[in-house]
Protein backbone atom coordinates (compact mmCIF):
# COMPACT_ATOMS: atom_id res chain seq x y z
CA UNK A 1 0.00 0.00 0.00
CA UNK A 2 1.45 3.37 -1.04
CA UNK A 3 1.60 5.44 2.17
CA UNK A 4 2.74 8.59 0.34
CA UNK A 5 -0.87 9.58 -0.41
CA UNK A 6 -1.95 9.20 3.22
CA UNK A 7 -2.20 11.86 5.91
CA UNK A 8 -0.28 10.51 8.91
CA UNK A 9 -1.15 11.48 12.48
CA UNK A 10 1.15 10.45 15.36
CA UNK A 11 -0.64 9.33 18.52
CA UNK A 12 0.05 7.49 21.77
CA UNK A 13 -1.62 4.87 23.94
CA UNK A 14 -0.47 4.23 27.49
CA UNK A 15 -1.40 1.18 29.55
CA UNK A 16 -1.06 1.72 33.30
CA UNK A 17 -0.37 -1.51 35.16
CA UNK A 18 -0.47 -2.52 38.80
CA UNK A 19 0.87 -6.04 39.38
CA UNK A 20 -1.57 -8.36 37.54
CA UNK A 21 -4.06 -5.63 36.60
CA UNK A 22 -4.29 -2.99 33.88
CA UNK A 23 -6.28 0.25 33.94
CA UNK A 24 -8.53 0.78 30.94
CA UNK A 25 -10.75 3.69 30.05
CA UNK A 26 -14.06 3.57 28.24
CA UNK A 27 -13.72 6.10 25.43
CA UNK A 28 -16.38 8.81 25.48
CA UNK A 29 -15.91 9.96 21.88
CA UNK A 30 -13.89 9.72 18.67
CA UNK A 31 -12.34 6.42 17.58
CA UNK A 32 -13.66 3.59 19.71
CA UNK A 33 -16.37 5.56 21.49
CA UNK A 34 -18.00 3.33 24.12
CA UNK A 35 -15.17 0.79 24.01
CA UNK A 36 -12.34 0.04 26.47
CA UNK A 37 -8.73 0.95 25.68
CA UNK A 38 -5.55 2.44 27.06
CA UNK A 39 -5.19 6.17 27.61
CA UNK A 40 -3.78 8.40 24.89
CA UNK A 41 -4.14 10.89 22.11
CA UNK A 42 -2.50 13.16 19.58
CA UNK A 43 0.95 14.69 19.53
CA UNK A 44 0.72 18.46 20.07
CA UNK A 45 3.16 21.21 19.11
CA UNK A 46 4.41 21.71 22.69
CA UNK A 47 5.37 18.04 23.11
CA UNK A 48 9.16 17.67 22.92
CA UNK A 49 9.12 13.87 22.72
CA UNK A 50 6.60 11.12 22.10
CA UNK A 51 6.98 10.19 25.78
CA UNK A 52 5.93 13.76 26.66
CA UNK A 53 2.79 13.22 24.57
CA UNK A 54 1.92 10.00 26.39
CA UNK A 55 2.47 11.57 29.82
CA UNK A 56 0.48 14.72 28.95
CA UNK A 57 -2.43 12.70 27.58
CA UNK A 58 -2.60 10.51 30.70
CA UNK A 59 -2.62 13.63 32.92
CA UNK A 60 -5.31 15.32 30.79
CA UNK A 61 -7.54 12.28 30.46
CA UNK A 62 -7.35 10.61 33.89
CA UNK A 63 -5.61 13.07 36.23
CA UNK A 64 -2.53 11.05 37.24
CA UNK A 65 1.13 11.84 36.61
CA UNK A 66 3.25 9.20 34.95
CA UNK A 67 6.97 8.78 35.69
CA UNK A 68 9.00 6.18 33.79
CA UNK A 69 7.27 4.70 30.77
CA UNK A 70 8.40 2.00 28.38
CA UNK A 71 7.73 2.10 24.64
CA UNK A 72 6.72 -1.36 23.46
CA UNK A 73 5.04 -0.88 20.16
CA UNK A 74 4.01 0.95 17.06
CA UNK A 75 0.84 0.12 15.18
CA UNK A 76 -0.34 1.87 12.03
CA UNK A 77 -4.13 2.13 11.97
CA UNK A 78 -5.04 2.73 8.33
CA UNK A 79 -8.31 4.03 6.98
CA UNK A 80 -7.91 3.51 3.20
CA UNK A 81 -11.06 5.31 2.05
CA UNK A 82 -10.15 8.33 4.19
CA UNK A 83 -6.48 8.26 3.09
CA UNK A 84 -5.51 8.49 6.75
CA UNK A 85 -3.03 6.64 9.00
CA UNK A 86 -2.96 6.95 12.79
CA UNK A 87 0.54 5.84 13.80
CA UNK A 88 0.06 4.86 17.44
CA UNK A 89 3.08 4.47 19.71
CA UNK A 90 2.30 2.14 22.62
CA UNK A 91 3.58 2.57 26.17
CA UNK A 92 3.26 0.70 29.45
CA UNK A 93 4.00 1.92 32.96
CA UNK A 94 3.52 1.06 36.59
CA UNK A 95 4.98 4.40 37.70
CA UNK A 96 2.11 6.78 38.37
CA UNK A 97 0.89 8.99 41.18
CA UNK A 98 -2.22 10.95 41.96
CA UNK A 99 -5.92 10.27 42.24
CA UNK A 100 -7.70 8.78 39.25
CA UNK A 101 -10.14 11.37 37.97
CA UNK A 102 -11.37 10.84 34.39
CA UNK A 103 -12.00 13.79 32.09
CA UNK A 104 -15.57 12.80 31.21
CA UNK A 105 -15.34 14.45 27.80
CA UNK A 106 -12.67 11.88 26.90
CA UNK A 107 -13.15 8.90 29.25
CA UNK A 108 -16.62 7.97 30.52
CA UNK A 109 -15.39 5.28 32.93
CA UNK A 110 -12.14 3.87 34.36
CA UNK A 111 -11.75 0.31 35.55
CA UNK A 112 -8.98 -2.06 36.60
CA UNK A 113 -9.03 -5.40 34.76
CA UNK A 114 -7.10 -8.57 35.44
CA UNK A 115 -4.58 -8.88 32.58
CA UNK A 116 -5.91 -12.38 31.88
CA UNK A 117 -9.55 -11.23 31.79
CA UNK A 118 -9.59 -8.28 29.40
CA UNK A 119 -13.00 -7.15 28.07
CA UNK A 120 -12.05 -8.11 24.50
CA UNK A 121 -15.65 -8.11 23.27
CA UNK A 122 -15.89 -4.46 24.32
CA UNK A 123 -12.69 -3.38 22.56
CA UNK A 124 -11.76 -2.64 18.95
CA UNK A 125 -11.37 -5.90 17.03
CA UNK A 126 -7.61 -5.47 16.53
CA UNK A 127 -6.93 -4.78 20.22
CA UNK A 128 -7.12 -8.45 21.17
CA UNK A 129 -4.20 -9.07 18.80
CA UNK A 130 -1.73 -6.69 20.44
CA UNK A 131 -2.81 -5.55 23.92
CA UNK A 132 -2.19 -8.97 25.55
CA UNK A 133 1.32 -8.96 24.02
CA UNK A 134 2.06 -5.46 25.36
CA UNK A 135 0.89 -6.44 28.83
CA UNK A 136 3.39 -9.33 28.76
CA UNK A 137 6.19 -6.86 27.96
CA UNK A 138 6.52 -7.89 24.30
CA UNK A 139 7.64 -5.34 21.69
CA UNK A 140 5.37 -5.17 18.67
CA UNK A 141 5.05 -3.59 15.26
CA UNK A 142 1.91 -3.83 13.20
CA UNK A 143 -0.58 -2.64 10.68
CA UNK A 144 -4.35 -2.60 10.99
CA UNK A 145 -6.83 -1.53 8.33
CA UNK A 146 -10.40 -0.48 9.05
CA UNK A 147 -13.42 0.64 7.07
CA UNK A 148 -14.82 4.09 7.87
CA UNK A 149 -17.19 2.35 10.34
CA UNK A 150 -14.24 0.61 12.12
CA UNK A 151 -14.92 -2.81 10.65
CA UNK A 152 -11.62 -4.69 10.67
CA UNK A 153 -10.29 -5.36 7.16
CA UNK A 154 -6.74 -6.50 7.95
CA UNK A 155 -4.56 -7.03 11.01
CA UNK A 156 -0.89 -8.00 11.12
CA UNK A 157 0.87 -7.70 14.49
CA UNK A 158 4.39 -9.03 14.90
CA UNK A 159 6.63 -9.38 17.92
CA UNK A 160 9.95 -7.68 17.28
CA UNK A 161 13.31 -7.75 19.02
CA UNK A 162 14.87 -4.53 17.70
CA UNK A 163 14.53 -1.07 19.16
CA UNK A 164 11.56 0.92 17.94
CA UNK A 165 12.06 4.08 15.93
CA UNK A 166 10.79 7.24 17.51
CA UNK A 167 10.43 9.09 14.21
CA UNK A 168 7.63 11.59 13.97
Amino acid sequence: MDNSIYKIKIMTLCFIQDEDKVLLGRKARKIGAGLWNGIGGNVEDGDKTIEDTAKREVKEEIGVEVGDITCLGEVDFKFPSLKKINKVVMFVTDDYKGELSPNLEEISELKWFNKNELPLEEMLAADKEFIPLLLKGKKIKGEVRFTDEFKLLFCNIEEISRELSQDR
